[in-house]
């Protein structure tokens, strides 16, 4: 009999990546599109502490961004994996979904400064794959440029 793989934890039904832990859990984003057009650009997501560390996540988890942000995603991946791996891709067409990314968009960052980090994913991922990674490294105070 097939059940259902666990899932991750879960927030009033709405499943997550797990909550930034370092010293700044409240972190903002902003998309960033570079280039004239999406055939030259390059498409980065700007992960930081934000200024407000007061905030309460869970209230506004209506604004958290979606950990693939379109169907088409899944599907890529899928497209990508050697055959040997297309039980993964049916796992993360069926599991990825619906979890969320728990940052806010266009927070006012901090006045600190910070050090940058550029992250690469590499070839076959997107922006959203790495996002526990950025979002720890945001939180214990760097920002984060990820392509």
């Amino acid at each position: 009999m097939y059940t259902k793989p666990p899932r991750l934890p879960s927030f009033s039904g709405k499943y997550h990546l797990p909550f930034p832990e370092g010293k700044y859990p409240i972190i903002g984003y902003h998309d960033i599109m570079t280039g004239t057009n999406q055939s030259d650009g390059v498409f980065i997501r700007l992960i930081y502490p934000a200024e407000e560390q007061s905030i309460n996540l869970c209230e506004r988890h209506s604004e958290w961004p979606n950990w693939y942000p379109h169907q088409n995603y899944k599907i890529g991946y899928s497209q990508v994996m050697p055959p040997r791996l297309s039980p993964v891709a049916r796992f993360l067409q069926y599991a990825a979904g619906d979890y969320f990314i728990p940052i806010l968009p266009n927070l006012k960052p901090s006045a600190n400064k910070f050090p940058v980090i550029v992250f690469s994913h590499g070839i076959a991922s997107n922006r959203t794959t790495y996002s526990n990674i950025c979002n720890q490294l945001a939180s214990n105070g760097f920002i984060v440029a990820g392509e």
